[in-house]
C-alpha cells in the first residue's frame, strides 16, 4: 500500500464529509478549488523537489562508491573512511 493511501483507509465517508463541510463553511464554496489547487501544487512540487534529492544523492554515493571500501569509528569517536588504494600509472 502507498503511504499516501494509508489516509484514506482510516477515514471513511462520513468523516470526509464532514472535512468537506468545514472546509465550505470557513472558505466558501468559490476558494474551495483555489485551495484545492493550491494543495495540489504545494504537493506537486514537494514531489518534485524530493525526486531531484534522491536523484543527487544516488549520484553522490555512486560516484563515490568506486573508491569508498568501509567506514569506521575511531577511539575518539571521529569516522575514518577507508579507501581503496589508488593503482599507479
Amino acid at each position: 500500500m502507498e503511504s499516501g493511501g494509508a489516509i484514506f483507509a482510516l477515514i471513511g465517508g462520513t468523516e470526509i464529509m464532514w472535512i468537506t463541510a468545514v472546509v465550505l463553511a470557513l472558505f466558501g464554496a468559490r476558494k474551495g478549488p483555489e485551495l484545492t489547487y493550491g494543495v495540489r501544487m504545494g504537493c506537486r512540487d514537494f514531489r518534485f523537489s524530493w525526486d531531484e534529492l534522491v536523484k543527487e544523492m544516488k549520484a553522490c554515493f555512486q560516484s563515490r562508491e568506486s573508491d569508498y571500501v568501509a567506514e569506521a569509528l575511531t577511539p575518539d569517536n571521529q569516522t575514518a573512511e577507508f579507501l581503496q588504494p589508488k593503482e599507479a600509472d
